[in-house]
């Protein structure tokens, strides 16, 4: 039986070897053409992933802070040893010191004039009593049982610059004697102006401050966003300089934040199986429509996720992990696994 379905089957093919050629041709056109189709649209072509890792909030350097309200001031004293021209603009460029002191680096130079008033306030008293004892001292002495030395000793107690003139006789250490008096009272009751001052002004001005960042960081904050790119195709792929995260706070509500990739010209290409790690900013808050910078706000560190979109050159949409809206959170979701991992009892010792 087997024999006459050959036999048959050897026939068919003498009477039909057209068709059989033209059947050849079609499937080795076929082949011919479908390989290179399907190496350049699926084998070689990128597949790309995105995974944000961290996102954050921050305030340039070199943004400047008035100091126009009547509470906040006090910081901006010259006459204030603590608060020199150098402190004030410390972490400002070179060529931004000799601004006026009637403004302060945003970063850290208002918060380091604050503590510096904080610690002059806290020292005051202690001075104050250490000059009363000096004082008690000098009333005890004579200038004839006194000697230079310990006159010098005096002056630096009370006054380093202070300058007591010539003391190689009685009268001249008995002037000096007077002037080291003088001049410990005198600071005494500028000390004791001081520090009512500073305990009627400080918490002023440190409330004042801290409302003060909170307003100014929602207007002259911007947001940092770093991703990890990985492509796991056999072909390159480059993404646009522009690029959104969608931060969704609620059904049908969310808010965009425009993003610029940084150093676009080095960052905008993955390689084939390769990985990229790549940051993009946004323009300050104070370009965002009102609403969405209230919102913004509103929401910065709150149980609401954000996602990142990329678009590649070839106009492909690829979109990221979700992460909370919040700096950290990526971190934070890392070290929650490992915990949990660690924690099982698996690892634990045995007996």
């Amino acid at each position: 039986m087997t024999i006459d379905i050959f036999r048959k089957i050897q026939v068919w093919l003498k009477a039909h070897g057209e068709i059989v050629a033209l059947l050849g041709l079609v499937t080795g056109t076929a082949i011919a053409i479908g390989i290179p189709i399907w190496q350049t649209y699926w084998l070689d072509t990128p597949q790309l992933a995105v995974e944000i890792y961290a996102i954050d909030r921050s305030v340039a350097s070199d943004v400047q802070l008035p100091l126009e309200d009547e509470e906040l001031k006090i910081l901006a004293v010259r006459q204030n040893r603590f608060l020199s021209q150098e402190l004030l603009f410390q972490s400002l460029s070179p060529a931004q010191n000799n601004r006026s002191n009637s403004t302060v680096s945003y970063s850290k130079a208002a918060d380091l004039a604050l503590s510096a008033l904080k610690q002059e306030r806290k020292s005051l008293p202690e001075k104050i009593e250490e000059r009363n004892e000096a004082i008690k001292e000098l009333e005890n002495l004579t200038a004839a049982n006194t000697t230079s030395t310990v006159l010098n000793r005096f002056s630096a107690r009370i006054n380093q610059h202070m300058e007591l003139g010539p003391l190689d006789t009685v009268e001249g250490r008995t002037s000096a004697i007077a002037s080291l008096i003088e001049e410990a009272r005198a600071a005494n009751e500028a000390a004791a102006k001081r520090n009512v001052e500073l305990e009627s002004k400080l918490p002023a001005a440190e409330q004042k401050l801290e409302q003060a960042k909170k307003d100014f960081e929602a207007q002259k904050s911007t947001f940092q966003i770093s991703a990890v790119f990985t492509n796991a195709g056999r072909k390159s792929i480059s993404i646009r300089q522009s690029a959104l995260c969608r931060v969704y706070i609620g059904r049908g509500n969310y808010v965009d934040i425009r993003l610029s990739l940084k150093d676009a010209k080095e960052n905008a290409e993955i390689a084939p199986n390769g990985t990229r790690i790549a940051s993009f900013s946004s323009e300050p808050l104070e370009s965002f429509l009102p609403e969405d910078r209230q919102s913004i706000s509103t929401h910065w560190g709150q149980s609401v996720h954000a996602i990142l979109f990329v678009e590649d050159i070839s106009g492909a949409i690829h979109s990221s992990n979700r992460i909370a809206f919040a700096k950290g959170a990526y971190q934070k979701s890392i070290f929650d696994r490992l915990t949990a991992e660690a924690s099982k009892q698996f690892y634990q010792a045995r007996d």
